[in-house]
């Protein structure tokens, strides 16, 4: 019986959670900016797959304490809220729906920052969303800046999709002077 009392109460729990997590919502006032937003990586006038994962963004703005991104295709739209760290995070099931929708089409990005002095609205930038999708996956060699002399190192490999990243072989988690070798990842 302490199991399912335990279990209901963490359900419960989740449920709440999850339930009221802050709905993003465009702001019904706020002033036109003669500016691009500044965002981080620039995702602005490029083509992406429609199978890659969310690219979420950071918005600099050194007032702002809470930002805003609607995101409209032509039959679907996305709304990603941040705080004052300014990362938009787009909800994953969302976006598949936005660029399943969008494919061969454009997509237009609205950005909002909250302001002392009220909302701001940003330049839109667009990006494409392609009709092909990319390979789902991606290895890479993974070493430290000044590679003369290796020490960890290792292979990974990428999910594109979900951009889950796994070893496929390292060399060392750490540094050890004499256990650390060569992964021959040249070949």
């Amino acid at each position: 019986m302490r199991r399912y009392t335990l279990l209901y109460i963490i359900y419960s729990l989740l449920f709440i959670i999850v339930g009221c997590k802050p709905k993003a919502e465009v702001p019904s006032q706020f002033i036109e900016a003669n500016a691009e937003a500044d965002i981080y990586p620039d995702y602005k006038d490029v083509v992406v797959p429609p199978n890659i994962a969310a690219l979420n963004f950071i918005v600099h703005d050194s007032t702002a304490t809470a930002y805003v991104a609607q995101l409209k295709g032509k039959e679907q739209e996305l709304l990603a809220g941040a705080s004052e760290d300014g990362v938009i995070r787009m909800d994953t099931t969302e976006w598949r729906a936005l660029l399943t929708a969008s494919k061969g089409n454009e997509v237009s990005v609205d950005v909002y920052a909250k302001r002392p002095d009220g909302w701001v609205h940003f330049k839109p930038y667009k990006f494409s969303v392609a009709e092909e999708p990319i390979d789902a996956f991606v290895s890479y060699r993974l070493i430290e800046p000044g590679y003369e002399l290796y020490r960890q190192l290792g292979i990974y490999q990428r999910n594109l999709t979900t951009f889950d990243e796994v070893p496929i072989y390292e060399n060392n988690r750490q540094y050890n002077d004499g256990g650390n070798h060569c992964v021959n990842c040249h070949n």
